[in-house]
């Protein structure tokens, strides 16, 4: 079932059925075919397993409103591979930005759709890791370069000076 499951050939009626499978290897599959439909990946972001909520999370097709509940999700794989996806929206990126995972953030961090005010929220992360991701970010704002290249570290300071974005008064 696991290879029919992973089968572009297989029908959409088929591949709904094995949605609902009782082996998470059967419905792990479902993700990695290109024609599983966008309403039985929706559904796999409820399925029992993590593993498969955070798979399915990383999935373009997955809408806005799923990507925001698994933003919830209990589990840190979840929550991380939500704030991988690129179609992840500004305000979900936001609400991760105070996860307490320091993996989850540094995703935030790096993601091309943080908001200014998110990546300005996380320059003042505790974890240096988080900050330098924030210092790479090219939609940081020229302030909060100009703060980071204050920072001690020659590696934050490296970072804001790759940064296109940095003002040219900073790197000077």
């Amino acid at each position: 079932r696991a290879c029919v499951a992973r089968n572009p050939s297989a029908s959409t009626a088929v591949l709904s059925l094995l949605a609902s499978d009782e082996h998470d290897q059967v419905r792990r599959q479902l993700l990695y075919n290109p024609k599983t439909p966008a309403e039985v990946l929706e559904d796999l972001t409820y399925d029992e397993s993590a593993g498969i909520r955070g798979d399915v999370a990383l999935r373009s097709e997955v809408s806005a409103a799923a990507l925001e509940r698994l933003a919830r999700d209990e589990g840190d794989y979840t929550r991380g591979r939500v704030a991988q996806n690129p179609s992840t929206t500004a305000a979900t990126l936001e609400w991760l930005a105070s996860d307490t995972s320091v993996p989850i953030r540094h995703s935030v961090a790096e993601h091309r759709a943080a908001s200014a005010m998110t990546l300005t929220t996380l320059s003042s992360d505790e974890d240096w890791r988080v900050r330098q991701e924030v210092a790479t970010n090219p939609r940081t704002p020229a302030e909060v370069l100009t703060k980071l290249a204050s920072e001690e570290s020659v590696g934050m300071r490296q970072c804001v000076a790759q940064n296109q974005s940095t003002p040219a008064a900073t790197l000077e």
